[in-house]
């Protein structure tokens, strides 16, 4: 890990199992392709990345065909994330959401 790395907060971010896709709430967002061990950041004119704050939030929203990873992520200054024009503010999105600018899976945990 380097000196930046250590900076940056932990999370848990689910995505979809063996394709480690994420997972977009009522076709709010841009699905991206996660690879461990690798800095992810949204695509252009696409708003910020959903993570979770607790394992316990992530377990909640989780899915049978998705999966939960422990991540590094940058907080996000914005509090909504779109696609395109389209979006949805923080405030409507699943509970423990944090919205982050760039996110790196670590490991898998469930």
């Amino acid at each position: 890990m380097d000196k930046k790395e250590i900076d940056m907060k932990k999370g848990y971010k689910v995505v979809r199992k063996r394709t480690l896709l994420s997972y977009i709430i009522n076709g709010i967002g841009d699905v991206l392709r996660y690879k461990v061990n690798k800095w992810i950041k949204p695509r252009k004119g696409c708003g910020p990345i959903c993570i979770f704050n607790t394992i316990e939030d992530a377990k909640k929203f989780k899915r049978d065909n998705h999966t939960i990873y422990e991540c590094l992520y940058e907080r996000s200054p914005e509090h909504r994330v779109y696609n395109g024009n389209e979006g949805e503010s923080i405030f409507h999105l699943p509970r423990g959401t944090i919205l982050a600018t760039k996110v790196k899976l670590l490991r898998r945990i469930r």
